[in-house]
């Protein structure tokens, strides 16, 4: 037999495996919807950051300062509003921005950098709308660095180079915590990481389950190991487990592996100058609360069980480890799926996320760090209570299953009709 028949009869048993197509439609159908879901929890935000106003404080009271605050005010169609303090226009408007004493003499005599202060607030943890809003205060420094040339040159009859860099100096409230820029952008990365990395970690648990219980139904080692005077529940508790123990040991090599590798990638000599990222690092933490963080552990401890019942399921009705493998790959892109559109859409507290977070079991970190700061431990809860109602409720169905023939002859799916 040459090789073109075999390649063809490869692609065909593939094709007639009604796993692999059901998989094909399921994740052309839920990214699908997945993307209608990004896109509007992106246009959401871009319509809330365009709805705003800005918050501007006068530290001074100059020509120049109320010419540049005219010239922004048409620039944005009157979106400026004055405010006595930083604070103030920071609940006011959600995005603020001060001009300091001593602006106008660093302007006209000095050839430095400009440096101004401003601030933001948002209500969720998300990173577009946050991003957005510091974006907001760079934007109107470069339109101030634009505006100075043709200002100073009609005020004082002087010229100063174009593009005179104005940097701005921001912070970001998050309910009652406030953070420098960078520090932010480390926390959002951090965290907006969390889903996606959880969904992967589950979804190959899944892969685990499914293919590890398939592989000996094909070996014939399964029917003997049901005919052992064992529990047929003790068999799935064992299978579950066995599956996690080997999720956490590869997820612990990744980790080491990967910190080695970072570790390793730091030239000599620098470990002082690390010492402003360790810092950063510790402040991560004590935002997010090392308790938080240690109930995100349990959490995917929780997770392991919930999708190495669902393998174990896949496993038990299947007729063999391609089935298993088949329908097992769209488990993995669901739960990536799910991690990529919390990034999107943010977190905001509400009914409707915490059931979808206790469901998917991905984002519950998020909300445990956002219902910590925001002090509503409610929706919490609720997703926390969810997600183990629901893994309880896998398991039994797991043994279910293992308590009837279908465990032995595997769900089988002819497409041909029968004579």
């Amino acid at each position: 037999m040459t090789l073109k028949p075999l390649v063809i009869r490869e692609i065909k048993n593939f094709l007639k495996n009604p796993a692999f197509i059901a998989s094909i439609i399921i994740l052309v159908m839920f990214y699908a919807s997945l993307g209608s879901i990004m896109r509007s929890g992106i246009e959401s935000a871009v319509k809330e950051t365009l709805s705003i106003s800005i918050g501007i404080v006068k530290e001074e009271d100059t020509e120049l300062v109320n010419r540049l605050i005219s010239m922004l005010s048409q620039y944005t169609n009157g979106s400026i509003g004055i405010y006595q303090s930083l604070e103030e226009a920071v609940d006011k408007t959600g995005v603020a921005i001060v001009i300091p004493r001593g602006f106008t003499e660093n302007v006209t005599q000095s050839g430095g950098i400009i440096l101004l202060k401003g601030g933001v607030k948002i209500d969720n943890l998300s990173p577009i709308t946050g991003q957005a809003r510091i974006s907001m205060l760079q934007g109107i420094a470069s339109i101030i660095s634009d505006m100075l040339p043709a200002a100073t040159g009609i005020l004082y009859n002087i010229s100063i180079p174009p593009s005179r860099p104005v940097m701005v100096e921001s912070y970001v409230r998050i309910y009652d915590k406030t953070l420098t820029a960078n520090e932010f952008n480390s926390f959002m990365t951090m965290f907006s990481i969390i889903p996606v990395v959880i969904g992967i970690i589950v979804g190959i648990n899944a892969t685990y389950a499914a293919q590890a219980t398939a592989i000996e139904k094909v070996e014939k080692a399964f029917e003997m190991l049901l005919a052992q005077p064992i529990p047929r529940r003790s068999v799935v508790i064992a299978k579950i487990i066995g599956s996690v123990t080997a999720s956490v040991i590869m997820g612990a090599a990744y980790m080491i592996a990967l910190l080695l590798m970072l570790v390793s990638a730091i030239p000599a000599g620098t470990a002082l100058g690390n010492q402003s990222s360790i810092n950063l690092i510790e402040s991560v933490i004590s935002i997010g609360g090392s308790g938080n963080i240690l109930v995100s552990i349990l959490v995917i401890i929780l997770g392991l069980i919930y999708s190495g019942a669902i393998g174990v399921i896949i496993g038990a009705v299947v007729a063999d480890e391609r089935i298993a493998g088949a329908l097992s790959t769209p488990i993995i892109l669901l739960f990536m799926g799910v991690g990529f559109a919390t990034i999107y859409m943010g977190m905001p507290l509400n009914m409707a996320t915490s059931i979808l977070s206790g469901l998917t079991i991905t984002s519950i970190p998020l909300v445990l760090i956002n219902a910590s700061l925001s002090g509503q431990y409610i929706y919490a809860w609720i997703s926390i209570s969810i997600a183990i109602t629901v893994s309880i409720l896998l398991m039994v169905i797991a043994i279910l299953v293992f308590n009837r023939d279908i465990v032995i002859l595997g769900l089988r799916i002819s497409l041909r009709k029968r004579e």
